[in-house]
């Protein structure tokens, strides 16, 4: 009489062939769950049972004992020499069906070792699932012992031997598979298997499962809440992220992944969506970035909706919103986008339209500037500005060259060109020193020496000097010295001496002053009393003064008495009254 315990199976196998290789692999698919567990202690018996039960729908073909007469063999050594892995994988199934869990566990030893000798033979997982129905402590402990699981620094091959075993006993019993791994490995293996069952479908609805998930890491833990709000249906799972208490980055990543789950809602439970979010405690950034994401997830079932729905929601910016839209409809189809954003112009202005050609050159940049030039909006500097920020993230140096084409406005070219340093720096360097448009190497300079002074300075303005007779060096030099002031006034103030050029000075100087007089007035004023140029210094106090003049307005009087220029005195003096007007003596 068969054990209660033995839960009865039928074998499944799948055939695919690779080269001339059949892969045979053998599912078993419990008709009757074992009685001998208690669902008060181990409270996803019944789930697992139904989960294995119900494998049967992701199969080619199954077959139960009496579908196919059993050929008879003595061994699996046997087995190996037959035909196809679809006779060598039922011959198996029923020999394994008829062997004890001993003799089972010699025949398993000797299909490693086959296994090893001839990786095409693949019959060791048969025996398993057979061991593992009558006895899946011994079945683990046998693995454990064979792959020398006890042994530590195992590489990812080893670890990974044990997942199987791990995956089919928690599918009949997932609280002593868990016990087992906490109880034989240490905690960076117990998370990983953790990790892999918390991916498997199988276990979305483990209560206990996630129960577990207390005793890893952070990181675990947050998989772990994700996996669980997954499983959920996302009006359920996003009430919970409302109620939790989680860091905004990762709050931001999980409520994203329950927006997604929305598919093809109506227009009423978007809107019903984006109110809560409007209505929750969320930080005010987080709630517009996750509307935006509501609009995308709308905007990929039925964007005109969404883009009528915007003027609904008084809550961040609405040109955020239309972007977002647009580009869904961009990634799909171009220029029906641009047909859409028509319809829409005069309820959410022309602009509209510009977005969605500058969104369609994200995907195609090649037909959206054919569009532009088709269709004679190549004046249109607004437009041309956003699709060069678009086809330059694409490909750079093809945007140069459409603009280049265009005769753009310089300003288009230098949104190129930093798109081009952040790819290729050393691209854009060799961009700059061979181009022979001045205009496109005007705008090319100007972008390096920005990105340049960003991080040093001085090592920006050692970089530009070589440029020196270039038209566009003097406003890059404002550049390097705008930024230097900011990161070290001292160096900055002396490396002045090098500007010659009296407007320039002009220029640089009251500017530099007023950037240094908010980290440092003393320093600031002392360095303007020492200059020669009285014209330069009287407009430099004249830009400090009403700044001055919120802190200290009696010190701000002082500074107007030293400027010498009765013109410039008398708008500072202009200023000290307004301020004195508005704020009081």
């Amino acid at each position: 009489m068969m054990n209660p315990n033995v839960v009865k199976y039928s074998i499944v196998i799948v055939i695919s062939m690779f080269f001339g290789a059949f892969f045979t692999y053998i599912n078993v698919m419990p008709q009757n769950v074992a009685t001998n567990i208690d669902p008060k202690n181990n409270s996803n018996t019944a789930i697992s049972a139904n989960l294995i039960a119900n494998k049967e729908n992701s199969v080619n073909i199954s077959f139960n004992e009496l579908d196919v007469p059993p050929s008879k063999f003595d061994n699996f050594k046997q087995i190996v020499q037959i035909g196809t892995g679809f006779e060598q994988g039922l011959a198996a199934y029923h020999l394994a069906s008829d062997m004890q869990f001993a003799e089972l566990s010699v025949n398993l030893t000797a299909l490693f070792k086959l296994e090893k000798q001839d990786p095409a033979v693949k019959l060791s997982y048969i025996v398993r699932q057979r061991m593992l129905l009558l006895d899946p402590l011994a079945t683990a402990q046998l693995y454990y012992s064979h792959f020398k699981l006890y042994q530590e620094n195992l590489d990812k091959r080893t670890i990974s031997a044990f997942r199987g075993i791990l995956h089919d006993w928690a599918l009949l019993d997932i609280k002593n598979a868990l016990s087992f791994v906490k109880d034989n490995f240490p905690i960076k293996q117990q998370e990983y298997y953790f990790d892999y069952l918390l991916k498997d479908n199988h276990f979305k609805q483990s209560g206990y499962l996630f129960a577990q998930a207390n005793q890893f890491s952070p990181a675990i833990q947050q998989k772990a809440l994700r996996a669980k709000l997954d499983s959920m249906k996302p009006e359920l799972a996003f009430e919970k992220l409302l109620a939790l208490t989680l860091p905004p980055r990762e709050r931001y990543y999980m409520f994203r992944s329950v927006i997604k789950k929305w598919q093809s809602a109506s227009l009423d439970n978007y809107l019903s969506l984006q109110n809560k979010l409007i209505t929750s405690n969320l930080a005010n950034r987080e709630k517009e970035k996750l509307i935006n994401e509501v609009f995308i997830q709308w905007a990929d079932s039925d964007p005109e909706s969404a883009l009528s729905a915007i003027s609904q929601i008084k809550y961040g910016k609405q040109s955020t919103y239309i972007t977002s839209i647009m580009s869904e409809l961009a990634k799909k189809d171009g220029e029906h986008a641009v047909l859409v954003a028509k319809t829409f112009s005069k309820q959410l202005g022309n602009e509209i339209i510009d977005t969605a050609i500058s969104e369609w050159a994200t995907y195609d940049p090649q037909a959206a500037t054919q569009y532009i030039e088709k269709n004679g909006l190549t004046k249109n500097q607004s437009l041309l500005y956003k699709v060069a920020q678009t086809y330059g993230r694409k490909s750079p140096k093809e945007a140069l060259q459409w603009a280049e084409n265009l005769n753009a406005p310089e300003a288009v070219f230098r949104n190129i060109s930093r798109s081009l340093i952040n790819s290729s720096p050393e691209a854009a360097q060799n961009y700059l020193d061979s181009v022979t448009n001045q205009k496109v190497k005007n705008a090319m300079l100007s972008a390096m020496v920005n990105e340049k002074s960003r991080y040093n300075s001085e090592e920006a303005h050692i970089w530009l000097n070589q440029y020196s007779a270039e038209p566009g060096f003097k406003e890059a030099q404002q550049t390097v010295f705008y930024s230097w002031i900011r990161q070290n006034p001292q160096q900055a103030v002396h490396a002045l001496s090098e500007v010659t050029d009296n407007k320039q000075l002009h220029n640089l100087i009251p500017t530099m002053a007023y950037q240094w007089y908010k980290k440092d007035p003393t320093a600031t004023e002392n360095w303007l009393r020492q200059l020669n140029n009285t014209a330069i210094k009287d407009l430099a106090i004249l830009r400090i003064v009403m700044y001055a003049l919120s802190n200290d307005i009696g010190h701000a009087k002082t500074l107007i008495s030293e400027i010498n220029d009765e013109k410039i005195a008398e708008k500072a003096k202009k200023r000290l009254n307004h301020y004195e007007e508005t704020h009081g003596n």
